[in-house]
């Protein structure tokens, strides 16, 4: 248990901007899976796959936006929300998918904003 308290996920978390689409691509494809740091034993595992101690269902990842320039996720509001993919089988191991394209509103012609993905893990319930 000692373990999963210092576990750190680690995602795209960096702001970037979007231009005048209003639209964002928010999900991930296999070849880009969640990764999990362990710090206890140093090493990294994919999100729901061996060995990794966050199974499948057990990550959500937010879509924070906010005005154009804001460089910290506390300044931008969550827009969206989805969970990693609760399948097994290899292809989707590690993924999410919150919409492509997630449409961004309201989305004012040639307006910029910043954004980011975060994500964190959530207790299970059995």
């Amino acid at each position: 248990m000692k373990t999963l308290a210092t576990l750190i996920l680690a995602v795209v978390s960096v702001p970037a901007i979007a231009l005048a689409q209003g639209t964002i691509d928010f999900h991930n494809p296999n070849t880009f899976p969640l990764r999990v740091y362990d710090f206890d034993s140093g090493t990294t595992t994919i999100v729901g796959g061996p060995g990794s101690p966050l199974g499948p269902a057990s990550v959500r990842v937010g879509l924070f936006i906010g005005p154009n320039g804001v460089t910290s996720i506390s300044q931008m509001a969550m827009v969206g929300m989805t969970t990693n993919s609760a399948s097994t089988v290899p292809l989707f191991i590690g993924t999410f998918n919150g919409g492509n394209p997630y449409t961004v509103t309201p989305s004012t012609p040639n307006a910029q904003v910043s954004f980011a993905f975060a994500a964190w893990s959530f207790p299970r319930v059995h």
